[in-house]
């Protein structure tokens, strides 16, 4: 999910110092906020050749977990499959996660970002 827009509350011209302390944050958070939206990145195609994929073999189920990483950004991603009772199909989200949930996999343990990500599609 994007973030294509943003709120800010609270603000009152009247009540801000001398200097318009207040004010000037809020521009800058402005600032920030459309110069994140015009240089982000689209990395939301993980089978293109701008990932990574790292398949780490687990001793208990699920039997493998999927990890991607982007070569322009670095940044991971982790795929969880989830069977909801009565569906027939597994379905596959892939969720952000941290080089420490990799390296927590490799180890044979599930990440807790897995387990809670799947306690909450379930």
């Amino acid at each position: 999910m994007k973030t294509k827009f943003g709120w800010f509350y609270e603000y009152n011209p009247d009540r801000d110092d001398a200097n318009k302390k207040t004010a000037s944050v809020v521009a800058t958070m402005i600032w920030y906020f459309i110069e994140g939206f015009y240089h982000r990145k689209n990395e939301h195609n993980f089978k293109s050749n701008d990932f990574l994929k790292y398949v780490v073999s687990m001793p208990v189920e699920p039997e493998t977990l999927a990890f991607y990483k982007s070569k322009v950004t670095e940044k991971w991603w982790m795929e969880v499959a989830y069977h909801k009772p009565g569906a027939r199909y597994t379905r596959n989200s892939i969720i952000p996660c941290s080089y420490t949930d990799y390296q927590t996999a490799t180890k044979g343990e599930i990440p807790e970002r897995y387990i809670s990500t799947l306690a909450k599609l379930i």
